[in-house]
């Protein structure tokens, strides 16, 4: 992945984008007037190299986030608008652009539910599960997988510009990615949860992705693990079957504290 050395790879001063309220006071969500069509999020090396524990130099992890977003787009049919930049920021701080299309609609979490609307959701989820269920196959391998892709609300319906073709874009494009087994299950039990929230704001149920999702329960475990990491992937399993059922925790945040 390209470098920029002490320069910032983007053409005019960038300001504030009003696109997204949630990353405002946090994780600032940017824009240039040169190409208000580009919605720009800065990462910070540091961050990245303590959010994966130093095990990845944040080049790679760019590289390897771009990697899974084509893999999710190509493989699975959902539109990620995204490309990282490597670059310095204006204070000379190594850090990574993700840079993604502005989509002009609504975010699914907050749209009015309709027939036409459930279908797309459906079909959304549908290949969210699929995509978790190849992954679930290849465990022992110790790939890496995208653990945040599964809040409607990382994904706008609407259109992108120079495409007035209206379809569901995912927009939320951080960097989290995970490799370890434990986490796995609980992302999948986070999906269930999410899934549910939607399943109820169309009042029908996702059968397909049930299904993929209750293979992904059902599978046997990988390889290697120590009898902790065992009772620990059950534990998740037995929360996602929960969510399944319509049994929710007060908690949040399922995920447990370093996984």
């Amino acid at each position: 992945m390209e470098f920029f050395k002490n320069q910032v790879p983007f053409q005019g001063d960038m300001e504030e984008s009003d696109v997204s309220e949630n990353h405002k006071g946090t994780g600032k969500l940017l824009e240039t007037k040169n190409n208000p069509n580009k919605i720009i999020r800065i990462i910070g090396f540091d961050d990245l190299e303590q959010k994966h524990q130093g095990k990845l130099d944040p080049k790679e992890i760019a590289g390897l986030g771009m990697k899974l977003y084509k893999e999710l787009e190509n493989d699975y049919g959902i539109s990620v608008p995204v490309e990282y930049v490597v670059g310095e920021n204006e204070n000379g701080d190594k850090v990574i652009y993700g840079v993604t299309d502005r989509v002009e609609g609504e975010d699914l979490s907050k749209i009015e539910a309709t027939t036409e609307l459930a279908e797309q959701v459906e079909k959304l989820y549908i290949s969210i599960s699929q995509y978790y269920l190849d992954k679930c196959s290849k465990l022992s391998q110790d790939e890496m997988y995208l653990s945040d892709i599964n809040d409607a609300s990382s994904y706008i319906l609407g259109t992108i510009a120079d495409n007035e073709k209206q379809g569901i874009h995912l927009v939320d494009t951080d960097l989290y990615l995970r490799g370890d087994k434990i986490s796995f299950y609980y992302v999948v039990a986070w999906l269930v949860r999410h899934m549910r929230s939607q399943e109820n704001k169309f009042n029908k149920q996702f059968n397909i992705a049930r299904t993929n999702i209750e293979k992904i329960l059902s599978s046997p475990l990988p390889d290697g693990l120590q009898e902790a990491e065992k009772k620990e992937i059950k534990k998740a399993i037995a929360e996602a079957r929960n969510f399944l059922a319509g049994k929710f925790s007060g908690s949040s945040d399922i995920l447990p504290t370093g996984v």
